[in-house]
């Protein structure tokens, strides 16, 4: 009875195991996905608030913008008082967030920075990305308006992934 009950144990278990891998997977890309879309928010937000142009983009070592899409080791948000293009931090420029992405996740852009200005002007238009290296789940997409709002898409529209 002991070597069925074990043999059925080991059946479930075997069963259950890419199951609950492939959840967690989700749930750790739908949390990536929701603090991008907060700090996207955010800095349109700061934008209007201050009347100041505020940037995100990636960053390695969440200081400086690195001019690339790949935005897979993290990104900062920054007030960009001097409104360079491309965007690029000062060191008298303050950093509003920064975010390192788990080594595990993809985050790429069609932008290499989002800026976002007063509500007088418009703002970037984008889209950014994340998906699971090892392709285990689907990916998500925050997609930015021209008046800087965003937008989660619907759980992997081939119309607006970006992690090829």
């Amino acid at each position: 009875e002991l070597i069925v009950t074990l043999a059925v144990g080991s059946v479930v278990t075997s069963i259950g195991a890419p199951a609950i891998s492939n959840w967690i997977t989700n749930q750790r890309l739908s949390a990536e996905a929701r603090i991008l879309w907060r700090d996207i928010s955010g800095a349109r937000h700061q934008a209007g608030v201050l009347g100041l142009p505020v940037v995100i983009c990636p960053s390695h070592d969440g200081l400086h913008c690195v001019g690339d899409r790949d935005w897979s080791r993290g990104w900062i948000t920054f007030i960009n008082n001097d409104d360079d293009y491309p965007a690029r931090r000062d060191n008298d420029e303050r950093i509003l967030t920064y975010h390192q992405s788990p080594a595990s996740t993809k985050v790429s852009a069609n932008r290499v920075a989002l800026r976002f200005r007063g509500f007088t002007q418009r703002a970037t238009n984008g889209r950014v990305s994340v998906c699971d290296r090892a392709s285990r789940v689907p990916s998500r997409t925050v997609v930015i308006s021209y008046t800087g709002r965003a937008r989660m898409s619907p759980d992997h529209d081939p119309r607006v992934s970006t992690c090829d």
